[in-house]
């Protein structure tokens, strides 16, 4: 069987329930026709005794007979006619259409299949016809074995009616791709059967896997942006605990100079070179007992200065690293403090920074991403405020969800631009303070976390945005 013999086929028994009422109507026909000839027989024998029965007879039966032809050219042929097109024009649509198309029945067993099919899979119709439509998907796509039970649904081919999948295809040389499947229950000559409706989306897929990449590459260029306009306050804040640091080792350098010394001394008064009253002398002028107390805080200071650079470097590293392809824990309270740590240049000269953490659970997402929302937030707040005011941060949780808010009492926003906000590269700021991706960003960031980001301005008092994560990342 060619495959136009398999269209005509599919086409006529789709078309067989149209033929139905042209059947019915000629039936009815039939039946008039045997109407007429009763009435012509038997009204004249009822108003005429003189009419012969035979003759009379005879004379119905021809007049219906020369009439049926002008009712057939009438009304029967352009019906008929009317039917035929439609088929046929069914066919050409299914002959042209450049989606595949397979007509199965309800044990998955395929009836017919268009030539955009034969292209799609490589196989020929006559290869396709009789076999199950799992013949063309891939196994890691039909788990029932006979290509109705999709994606691990139910054993009913109706569940999967009216819904698009999105499935592997199989070709004939073994390649696999993707491809959108769609199915439709039909009755075709008072059977029921199935139309699935092929869609190569293997191009599609690509570009979205492209647009994925692409937008890790912003983020993480966003992120280095970021960074890069923070070196210079994150340099400083390095600088200071290593500027003490240096300066307490000089300090501890002189008094190990000093130490030397008392131990000579020391070594002398043992060997009787020296008297424990020049000892004692010797103790006052190098001043050990000071020495003694100093070193302590020294260390400890220098300890602390390390600490707070080790910290900062850390937060540094966690906050440029690529992003971890998995979610995992995190505790919201500590993405802040790490990102604050970060940012601490930038706020401390411009606002005072309140800090309300609450109690929260931990959530289940990608900490890179949510610090990177939290950097441009804060830096945002900075931003806004001209001279010196206040940056609230607040966590906490609600049934299902944790919060995280950010408020300044900065210049606020215009209504007619509030709405622009989470646009891509719109920004309020000046030329080369923001590349206006910031918020458009973070937006995109906590709706791949399920989440919800919202703003409340007002112009000269302030500007608080919220962001609400899920505490458990669906799907």
């Amino acid at each position: 069987m060619n495959n136009t013999a398999s269209m005509e086929t599919a086409t006529n028994m789709a078309t067989a329930n149209q033929i139905s009422p042209l059947r019915m109507f000629t039936s009815l026909l039939v039946v008039l026709f045997m109407a007429e000839a009763i009435i012509m027989f038997t009204l004249p024998l009822l108003f005429s005794a003189d009419v012969d029965p035979v003759e009379n007879l005879a004379d119905s039966v021809v007049l219906v007979i020369l009439s049926a032809p002008f009712i057939w050219s009438l009304i029967v042929r352009p019906l008929r006619n009317a039917v035929t097109a439609e088929a046929t024009w069914a066919n050409a649509l299914l002959e042209h259409v450049i989606d595949g198309v397979v007509i199965f029945d309800d044990r998955g067993v395929i009836i017919s299949c268009n030539p955009a099919t034969e292209a799609m899979f490589g196989h020929t119709t006559r290869e396709v016809i009789g076999q199950r439509l799992d013949s063309l998907l891939h196994a890691s796509s039909d788990s029932g074995g006979h290509g109705l039970h999709l994606l691990g649904m139910s054993d009913s081919p109706y569940d999967i009616c009216r819904i698009s999948h999105d499935v592997l295809g199989r070709r004939k040389d073994g390649s696999v791709f993707h491809m959108d499947l769609s199915v439709s229950k039909v009755n075709l000559a008072g059977k029921v059967s199935f139309i699935g409706i092929i869609r190569d989306i293997t191009e599609r897929k690509r570009i979205e896997l492209e647009l994925t990449e692409t937008q890790a590459k912003f983020l993480q260029q966003e992120k280095m942006a970021s960074i890069g306009q923070l070196a210079a306050g994150v340099a400083h804040e390095i600088n200071n605990p290593i500027g003490f640091i240096s300066s307490n080792l000089g300090t501890l350098g002189k008094y190990a100079t000093r130490f030397t010394g008392f131990i000579k001394a020391q070594a002398d008064v043992l060997s009787g070179m020296k008297s424990a009253e020049e000892l004692a002398e010797e103790r006052k002028r190098l001043k050990i007992d000071h020495i003694l107390a100093d070193v302590e805080g020294l260390i400890r200071e220098s300890l602390d200065g390390a600490d707070r650079v080790r910290k900062i470097v850390a937060d540094l590293k966690s906050f440029s690293r690529v992003d971890e392809a998995e979610c995992k824990y995190a505790d919201l309270n500590e993405c802040l403090a790490s990102t604050i740590n970060i940012v601490w240049n930038e706020l401390k000269y411009k606002a005072e920074l309140v800090r309300d953490f609450g109690e929260i659970p931990q959530v289940k997402c990608y900490p890179q991403q949510l610090n990177q929302v939290f950097m441009n937030l804060l830096v945002n707040a900075a931003h806004a405020i001209d001279r010196h005011g206040e940056i609230t941060v607040r966590s906490w949780g609600t049934p299902g969800s944790v919060c995280v808010s950010v408020s300044d009492t900065g210049c606020g926003i215009p209504k007619e631009q509030i709405n622009r906000i989470f646009e891509p590269f719109f920004t309020t700021k000046e030329v080369g303070k923001g590349t206006g991706l910031g918020l458009s960003i973070s937006y995109d960031i906590v709706k791949k976390h399920n989440g919800e980001i919202s703003v409340q301005s007002e112009v000269g008092k302030g500007t608080t945005f919220t962001v609400t994560i899920p505490a458990v990342l669906g799907g």
